[in-house]
């Protein structure tokens, strides 16, 4: 289950991602991934070897106790952003909305930065008044403390990458926090130029890379970067990627290429990471009609499958052949630019919305859902169906009257016709109304909902109420929590793993809540890392 890209992100944002590393560090492929998983599983608070001078973090540890517990607390530690970084500014970057929980070995693949990174042996962090420390993975101890405040963008083999206010970049050394090099960004530029940085690097061939956008205060002048870094010593090298403008934004990297979106032309790129050659493009469709004031189409990025590497787009073009505009879908291999499925602009079939607009949609394992508006009245919605891996249009529907609220499932959704009290089950395919209620009194009934296969749990006055969406059997209610995501076939929430058919729950021993205004989850192996910018957590599981 996910609504993938666009930051797990209930921002829901959970939406991420682990700056690149190698040898020891998080890598992008599944060996790297499991050997972190092998270090980090035994638990121990034995101290760190590469260390003699720990100190206690100010946080308590739990010991082993209740075999009924679903997970507990490894350690917690504090968190602090630099006062000077804005978190939202930062992830410009990746707008999109991120899985709400997903494996580490994918965060690290989009651009969203957390201002945190871990090998497998440590976590780094900007710690109390910012400045870093490197924290034992296993004891949740402070190795060391940096005098050096920030955000860190990246952790490589020896190397921890930090980024302060005065736009200077720092090498600290890993196994003391000691500055080994610094680069003054803004010697790099002329004067008067003014900088936005990428929220993470990523390790491309031997050398860490920045992304960079420049522009000059005094004129209209604008310049997209790449900033190559040793490690060791810091020696750079700055290249322009000249064919790239200060509207691109990188939402997302795998084997090199990242993929970006060119804000001012609509234009979806892979672009080369080492030197910013465009390797593949998808233009926004131009009008047919010869008037020049005709209508520009446009394409909206709708998802990102991170594991199979597919960027889902929305495309409305408008026909001079038929006087209206056309709505269609394409799934685009990130690796190559080539449809995968869609992209029929032009063609009139049975797959293409003809006067329809929208671009809200949701994947899920079998079918993309997709909420759509006439052109001549937007008040009235429409569910349209596809089939997620063939892109083939299966089928549409429209509520009968005015509703407040539906709730996508699996293999279809709930609509709540507030006016006369009524709850329905749809079923995508048919459209066929498989039960409908008008025995519950349906009131303060909200927006906000869960859903694993065919139970989607709805907040009814204030509890949580499980619904089996083919029967409309009432499974469970509990009190409201936070929903953070999947884990395997259990909903987590704050914190408990509940089951979706019978509601039985285990609860997660933690020391301490989190504010919930804003989170960043993934998930390593059987290990939960959750972050608040206030506080850093470890939660290892029992499944």
């Amino acid at each position: 289950m996910k609504k993938t890209f666009l930051l797990l992100i209930i921002v829901i944002l959970i939406s991420g991602f682990l700056a690149s590393c190698t040898g020891t560090q998080m890598q992008l492929d599944a060996d790297s991934d499991e050997e972190i998983v092998e270090a980090l599983k035994t638990k121990t608070s034995s101290q760190s070897e590469s260390s003699t001078d720990e100190t206690a973090t100010p946080f308590s540890q739990l010991n082993d106790g209740d075999e009924n517990l679903a997970g507990r607390e490894r350690w917690a530690a504090e968190f602090n952003l630099p006062v000077y970084h804005d978190h939202d500014t930062s992830n410009d970057y990746s707008r999109q909305l991120l899985p709400m929980i997903t494996e580490s070995n994918y965060h690290q693949q989009v651009f969203y930065g957390k201002g945190y990174a871990f090998d497998d042996r440590s976590f780094y962090l900007p710690h109390q008044a910012a400045k870093i420390v490197s924290i034992d993975s296993m004891s949740g101890l402070i190795k060391w403390q940096s005098e050096i405040g920030g955000y860190v963008l990246a952790v490589g083999e020896e190397t921890v990458f930090v980024f302060t206010g005065e736009d200077r970049i720092y090498g600290l050394d890993k196994n003391n926090g000691e500055v080994k090099w610094k680069i003054i960004l803004e010697l790099l530029f002329e004067d008067g130029t003014g900088l936005r940085i990428a929220p993470m690097m990523h390790r491309i061939d031997e050398k860490f890379v920045l992304i960079l956008h420049s522009w000059s205060e005094w004129g209209n002048e604008n310049a997209f970067w790449l900033l190559h870094v040793d490690e060791i010593d810091g020696t750079n090298s700055l290249i322009q990627a000249k064919e790239l403008s200060r509207g691109v934004t990188p939402l997302f990297f795998t084997d090199n290429l990242f993929i970006a979106e060119d804000e001012y032309s609509n234009t979806f790129m892979g672009v080369n990471y080492a030197d910013g050659r465009i390797i593949w493009q998808i233009n926004r469709p131009e009008s047919d009609s010869p008037e020049s004031d005709s209508p520009e189409g446009h394409l909206t990025i709708i998802d990102i499958d991170v594991q199979q590497k597919i960027l889902y787009l929305s495309i409305e073009y408008y026909s001079s052949a038929i006087l209206n505009w056309i709505y269609d879908l394409i799934a685009v291999d990130m690796l190559t630019g080539e449809p995968i499925w869609g992209g029929s602009v032009g063609d009139i079939n049975d797959s293409l919305g003809i006067g329809v607009t929208g671009n809200n949609c949701e994947i899920h394992e079998k079918y993309m859902i997709c909420e759509t508006a006439t052109l001549e009245d937007f008040t009235t919605e429409t569910y349209r169906i596809y089939d997620t891996k063939t892109g083939q249009f299966l089928n549409s529907y429209t509520p009968e009257r005015t509703y407040d609220h539906t709730y996508l499932g699996e293999n279809g959704l709930l609509v709540y016709y507030y006016d006369v009290g009524i709850m329905q089950g749809i079923d995508y395919l048919t459209g066929e109304i498989l039960w409908q209620d008008d025995e519950v009194r349906w009131e303060h009934i909200y927006s906000d909902s869960y859903y694993y296969k065919d139970v989607i749990v709805v907040n009814h006055q204030g509890v949580d109420l499980a619904i089996d969406q083919r029967t409309g059997n009432h499974l469970w209610e509990d009190d409201s929590r936070i929903f953070l995501g999947l884990i395997e076939d259990k909903f987590l929430v704050a914190w408990s793993l509940v089951d979706p058919i019978t509601g039985e729950e285990q609860e997660i021993a933690i020391t301490d809540r989190f504010a919930f205004t804003s989170y960043y989850l993934e998930l390593l192996g059987n290990t939960i890392i959750i972050s608040n910018y206030e506080k850093l957590m470890l939660i290892d599981l029992d499944l």
